[in-house]
């Protein structure tokens, strides 16, 4: 008895003999392209089922796989963010040492020593720069856990008059590029504030800032930190502040996870 393999083989032949031949398969007598006579064996090959294969001493067709419905949430829900939990170290911006790292005192944060620092978390980038990040203090009051830069009502920042956002609390996140905000409860009482304001680079770990005025207006803000007064600021004119605040320096937020 011929094996199943052999018996398939002439089948196969048998059927693109007689296909090449069915009357369907001509227009007007000249023989449709080879490509069409494929296309058409293949319809007729896919329409046997395993019933007919068994009647005739054939094995099953092979099972057909397909992607379930976990592996296509699997692929769907693949995220490029990453979870940030750690503390924000402070670096002075003109000889990178370390000053000490950021810590909310009373009502505002300050640069404390390395064994007390806050511990931070936020959502960011795998790769790339993060803009406009909130960053939620774990260790602060639930009244106003966010990281964020309070200006008295009214005050607009810009690069020539001298004026400063202190880095205190906020007790809600605000949107990007949204203005100074109101209402609840910040670390200093009776201030606006705005959180959507850090920028996160990875290579190396570094936090900017930015900084949008009542009017809309956006610009860059330097770091600045002031030792004596105990207070960390947010300001488009660090000299003037500088000037303001003896023995203040310009510094680099790390985060570290």
């Amino acid at each position: 008895m011929p094996s199943s393999d052999s018996w398939v083989q002439r089948a196969f032949l048998l059927l693109l003999f007689l296909l090449a031949f069915d009357p369907s398969s001509f227009v007007f007598g000249s023989p449709q392209p080879p490509t069409r006579l494929v296309r058409r064996l293949s319809q007729r090959l896919g329409r046997d089922t395993n019933a007919e294969r068994f009647s005739r001493g054939l094995p099953p067709l092979p099972p057909v796989r397909r992607g379930s419905s976990t592996e296509t949430a699997r692929r769907s829900t693949t995220s490029d963010t990453q979870s940030f939990k750690g503390k924000i170290k402070v670096n002075s911006a003109v000889d990178h040492n370390t000053l000490g790292f950021l810590q909310l005192s009373g009502d505002r944060y300050i640069v404390g020593p390395a064994n007390s620092p806050d511990q931070f978390s936020a959502t960011l980038f795998k790769h790339g720069v993060t803009a406009n990040v909130n960053f939620f203090d774990t260790d602060a009051p639930g009244s106003h856990p966010f990281l964020a830069g309070l200006v008295s009502p009214g005050l607009e920042l810009f690069p020539s008059n001298r004026n400063a956002a202190t880095v205190g609390g906020a007790p809600v996140q605000t949107s990007p590029g949204s203005t100074p905000q109101s209402g609840g409860d910040a670390s200093i009482s009776g201030f606006e504030y705005e959180t959507a304001i850090w920028n996160y680079s990875p290579s190396p770990p570094t936090l900017t800032a930015s900084w949008v005025n009542h009017d809309g207006s956006q610009l860059p803000v330097s770091i600045v930190w002031d030792p004596v007064g105990q207070t960390v600021y947010l300001t488009a004119d660090p000299a003037g502040v500088m000037l303001n605040h003896r023995g203040s320096q310009v510094v680099e937020f790390s985060p570290i996870g």
